[in-house]
């Protein structure tokens, strides 16, 4: 898959996983402590996924040389 596509998909989850949650969260009436602990989750997720993105690239780079 594309490093761009990847990046856009990243993107897109780490908007639209936080704006469900919010809606999820308020139409089943979770306690707030358990939506701010998803809201972390997403974050690690989003930025793992950035981190592996950047390994990808620095691989690409040294491949090419």
């Amino acid at each position: 898959m594309p490093i761009k596509l990847q990046q856009i998909i990243l993107i897109v989850l780490g908007l639209a996983l936080p704006l469900g949650l919010f809606w999820l969260s308020d139409r089943q009436q979770w306690p707030t402590w358990w939506t701010i602990l998803a809201m972390v989750g997403i974050v690690i997720f989003v930025n793992l996924g950035f981190a592996v993105i950047a390994y990808q690239k620095h691989c690409q780079k040294e491949q090419s040389k």
